[in-house]
């Protein structure tokens, strides 16, 4: 979803409140889904439903609100609470699961809300699944989008007598960064 284009699929036009244009916005004040108050009444599967739109090539039902802008991830606020919304579909479908347990994808479309395309797992399992559908990328040392050293840096940090603060200081890092290097808690991958 683009930001400033209203939620809903095919509409294109501007969005001015709750990622809506102000026809959508009108008619989902009409039809109760959302309030200028408090919802009262409206469940979160409602909420879920009018955000959705069903795929039947793929039986998905995808999530076309608001998206976690650098995981993709479809996002819902709940009790001024911002929640994935494929572990909200799952509960409102299944009940509540633990705080440390992860909703997984079968179907491995991060915007899917369908609940028989999602599954409860460990972050053991979550880390299987990445792996067999070969989806995590392990990116290391300078070739990290944010990295602000090197690997000649880190073999410089490592020798040098120096404090972390001086370091630091000269390479406009924070010290903490500096102790990990020297510890080789980070950039183990450099020797």
């Amino acid at each position: 979803m683009q930001v400033g284009v209203c939620g809903v699929i095919g509409c294109g036009m501007q969005a001015v409140k709750r990622g809506m244009c102000n026809r959508h916005y009108r008619s989902a004040l009409e039809k109760g889904i959302i309030s200028r108050k408090r919802a009262i009444g409206v469940t979160i599967q409602d909420r879920l439903n009018f955000h959705s739109q069903y795929i039947p090539e793929t039986g998905c039902v995808e999530w076309t609100g608001t998206r976690h802008p650098e995981t993709g991830y479809g996002s819902i606020t709940i009790n001024r609470k911002s929640v994935s919304t494929h572990r909200a579909a799952w509960e409102a479908a299944n009940g509540s699961i633990k705080s440390r347990m992860h909703v997984l994808h079968k179907c491995d479309n991060r915007i899917c809300v369908n609940p028989d395309h999602l599954f409860v797992g460990t972050n053991a399992d979550n880390v299987a699944d990445m792996d067999a559908k070969g989806r995590r990328i392990s990116v290391k040392g300078e070739e990290k989008w944010n990295a602000k050293l090197n690997d000649e840096l880190v073999r410089s940090i490592r020798k040098d007598c120096r404090t972390a603060r001086q370091i630091a200081d000269e390479l406009g890092v924070g010290k903490t960064i500096i102790g990990l290097v020297k510890q080789h808690k980070i950039w183990r991958h450099v020797y």
